[in-house]
């Protein structure tokens, strides 16, 4: 009798086994059993950093998947931590969840798309579009020096990510970019998998560094000149009637310190740069005596940061 019974029991705990196996089968693959299951699903795929785990909570194709990882999704939830995740109500495909991102809370009523019949619950999307504003918010100039995690954006403008934190990035180390606004997602954003990423441009300290460089290949092909006031140049002996064009020798600027950047144009790359410079400069006078100094000289202008090296518009 007891072995009898030790049997049927072991036949009922595997078919209970089955039954648990299968259906944890169901929810991964073909939907969960209701619309607060998928959302929880969803929220607690993204909290432990498991990519694959939360796309399967969509059926959407995604256009690129390159930001969709597990590393990138685990630094997004190191920034900001998914807890406390809640389902408050789940009645028909309305869900109201509440939970914590970054230790901010974020309350909201989720719809979820009816499912085919037969088929369990999945969410619209599982990737957020991030929208880079193309010729609106970010030029075609500037938007090919924006990445997102080491990555490129998209000729499209949009890139595709796990709701959270963006680590924005550029490709030219002229530029610093960071967003306009960074705040820790919330379920709205989840809900509605869309954003719109507002870039900030600065020049950055190899930017300003660039400039400098630039700007010594330039007067150092000044200082090659032996008029008075080279032309396209900024040296200049002034009205001094004694000295004699042609016989200057020029010492280019050593110290470029004093030059920075001003306003860049985020649509253009273009920035302006100013600053003090100082020349050496020996000379015949019409006395047959040489005369020498130093001219200090205030040069400001534009610059092309898009270029390497950045091209330079001297103002006189």
């Amino acid at each position: 009798m007891i072995l009898v019974l030790g049997a049927a029991a072991a036949v009922v705990l595997l078919v209970i086994a089955g039954i648990v196996v299968f259906a944890a089968g169901e929810d991964s693959a073909g939907g969960s059993p209701t619309a607060g299951a998928a959302v929880r699903g969803y929220l607690e795929a993204l909290a432990r950093g498991d990519a694959a785990a939360a796309l399967s909570f969509s059926d959407a194709t995604v256009p690129d998947r390159a930001l969709l990882t597990d590393d990138i999704l685990k630094k997004q939830i190191e920034k900001y931590p998914i807890t406390d995740i809640r389902i408050l109500s789940d009645i028909g495909n309305t869900v109201h969840v509440v939970a914590e991102f970054g230790g901010k809370k974020s309350d909201q009523k989720m719809t979820l798309p009816q499912p085919a019949e037969g088929d369990g619950w999945k969410l619209e999307s599982a990737a957020m579009t991030v929208d880079f504003g193309k010729n609106e918010l970010t030029s075609d100039t500037m938007l090919p020096f924006v990445t997102v995690f080491g990555h490129p954006v998209p000729k499209t403008g949009k890139a595709y990510a796990f709701p959270g934190w963006l680590d924005l990035g550029s490709s030219n180390p002229n530029f610093d970019v960071k967003p306009v606004n960074e705040e820790p997602p919330s379920l709205e954003q989840i809900w509605r998998m869309s954003d719109v990423a507002g870039v900030h441009f600065d020049v950055s300290t190899a930017g300003v560094e660039a400039v400098r460089n630039a700007l010594k290949v330039m007067f150092d092909k000044c200082a090659e000149s032996k008029q008075l006031a080279p032309p396209d140049c900024p040296q200049d002996t002034g009205s001094r009637a004694d000295l004699v064009d042609g016989t200057a020798q020029w010492t280019a600027p050593t110290d470029y310190a004093d030059i920075s950047t001003g306003f860049l144009d985020s649509a253009t790359g273009i920035a302006s740069f100013d600053g003090e410079v100082e020349f050496t400069v020996s000379v015949q006078t019409t006395s047959g005596q040489p005369d020498h100094g130093q001219i200090g000289e205030y040069v400001y202008g534009d610059v092309d940061l898009t270029q390497a090296p950045p091209t330079i518009k001297l103002e006189n």
